[in-house]
């Protein structure tokens, strides 16, 4: 990806923490957020002894879920308003469905349905 969506990306998450940041947290943040987004499925990642790593794999990963959500939501909502010839008993809340309860084997074993 460019420079220019991982700064954005960075700087999105440095607004969701609720405390200044280490540079090390955000970059360490939009590292998780770019290796799952780049479908990555192993990446290893190291840093010292109470530079934030629990915290900043958190926010990383909840901004990718996030925009994931986002995006499915959005192609969805897209999606229905292609399908808008779809007849209109299939779009009213009231529409009365009932099913058959399955009926009891009769003597010989049998269903009968």
């Amino acid at each position: 990806m460019n420079k220019d969506i991982e700064e954005k990306i960075r700087e999105r998450i440095k607004l969701q923490y609720p405390f200044p940041p280490y540079e090390s947290q955000l970059d360490l943040s939009k590292d998780i957020y770019m290796s799952l987004a780049q479908g990555i499925k192993v990446s290893i990642f190291e840093s010292p002894t109470g530079t934030g790593k629990s915290y900043a794999l958190i926010e990383g990963a909840l901004n990718y879920l996030d925009d994931i959500k986002s995006n499915t939501l959005i192609k969805v909502k897209q999606k229905c308003q292609i399908d808008n010839d779809m007849p209109d008993w299939f779009n009213e809340p009231d529409v009365d469905l009932k099913l058959n309860p399955l009926k009891k084997p009769n003597i010989n074993g049998i269903l009968d349905f």
